[in-house]
């Protein structure tokens, strides 16, 4: 299945803030820089990043502090595509080191806040010694990552992409060449990529601003759990894309669990340079995973493994699409005439059960999407007297 570009946002652009005052941002989440209809949290954080930067480059420009070097948010509520405010509000502003409250919602609903804080990186005086500190157990050299292909490894790792579909769950990952390990992961609590822009012109060269998208590629890390069943585990991902699956990825062959970010922090140990970088080192190291709760440090480094960023994150883990299997026999409604003709065009194609339609609730205002629904009721079942009317 060939790649339709038309429609497609570069990651740089995908996160662009405009100011509508002051102090508030407006952004718009792509489609196809989703997981389904959900913004991954990853993709909020960089929205926000984003604002920050324009925020300290217009209105706090005195500051002279234009680098976010920390940052701890949290996760209220999912974001959908579409358009989002970025608020900012100071908290503290200091000669050195500056503090704001942030703020992300859709609509009504505040989605994600947090503060995060500012400094000039470029200007830091201080004590500083070297240490021991690296990656263990080490990965393997990125030996000519750039002549690599889907069809042709190389001896250290093996170079993938998800293909893109228009009914893919999994668009926001199509944007990225991906490198994993050719060698098995030396403890399943461990995920290890190189990641490099799609994109063939500069455009998505990547900057700090994009450093929260790409600290939040990780999450497939509990599939090397189950590396018998799951095409997702790291390796196998790998030898799915180069024998051209391109059902991978379709809401067929969707991830079986959906990972809600909780919260994230971040510090900055580097500035990366204004036009961006070709490529960067990811390294998630899952902590524990229990309960369907787990939570990783990720580690982000650039081509000399020198620390780029260093990640703190909690997820919760809820069935994903996958889960819909066990569902398909329910029928399908929908709730909204405008979205009839879409619906039935997907279906032709596509399962059953799409899980973007909407659901139109028992007071006959309420309107939920169909995942949230069935998982709201624990799978049911779907009662017509709920719905407006079943597509056929």
């Amino acid at each position: 299945m060939g790649q339709d570009t038309a429609d497609r946002v570069p990651l740089k652009r995908a996160i662009i803030a405009h100011a509508v005052s002051p102090d508030t941002y407006a952004v718009t989440l792509p489609l196809d820089h989703c997981y389904g209809h959900t913004a991954h949290g990853g993709l909020v954080v960089s929205t926000i990043l984003s604002a920050l930067k324009m925020h300290f480059s217009t209105a706090l420009k005195s500051q002279n502090q234009p680098h976010t070097f920390n940052f701890q948010l949290s996760f209220l509520r999912p974001a959908t595509d579409g358009q989002a405010l970025v608020e900012i509000k100071a908290a503290k502003l200091g000669t050195k080191i500056s503090t704001v409250h942030v703020k992300f919602s859709q609509g009504r609903a505040d989605n994600v806040v947090g503060y995060a804080s500012q400094m000039n990186m470029s200007l830091e005086e201080g004590v500083s010694f070297p240490t021991s500190y690296k990656l263990d157990p080490p990965p393997p050299p990125p030996t000519d990552l750039d002549r690599l292909t889907n069809q042709t490894p190389g001896p250290h790792w093996l170079s993938w992409t998800y293909p893109w579909s228009p009914h893919s769950y999994l668009k926001a990952a199509t944007h990225f060449r991906w490198f994993s390990p050719t060698d098995s992961i030396a403890d399943p609590s461990i995920m290890d990529l190189w990641l490099t822009p799609l994109a063939s012109s500069d455009e998505d060269r990547f900057t700090n601003e994009m450093l929260g998208s790409i600290a939040d590629h990780w999450a497939e890390s509990l599939e090397n759990y189950r590396p018998n069943d799951s095409t997702f585990t790291s390796s196998n991902l790998a030898k799915v894309t180069r024998v051209g699956d391109t059902d991978l990825g379709t809401d067929i062959q969707a991830p079986p669990w959906k990972y809600l970010t909780q919260s994230m922090s971040m510090e900055m140990k580097k500035v990366l340079p204004p036009e961006g970088v070709k490529r960067l080192f990811l390294r998630a190291r899952v902590k524990r995973i229990e309960r369907g709760r787990l939570d990783a440090e990720v580690v982000i480094a650039d081509e000399r493994l020198e620390l780029v960023a260093v990640s703190q994150q909690v997820t919760l883990i809820i069935p994903g699409l996958g889960f819909t299997k066990k569902i398909n026999k329910l029928p399908t409604y929908i709730a909204c005439a405008e979205t009839a003709k879409r619906a039935r065009k997907e279906l032709s194609v596509g399962p059953r059960l799409i899980t973007h339609l909407l659901i139109q609730g028992p007071n006959k205002k309420t309107r939920y999407s169909l995942s949230s629904y069935l998982f709201k009721h624990r799978i049911g079942p779907l009662k017509p007297q709920h719905l407006a009317y079943p597509v056929k």
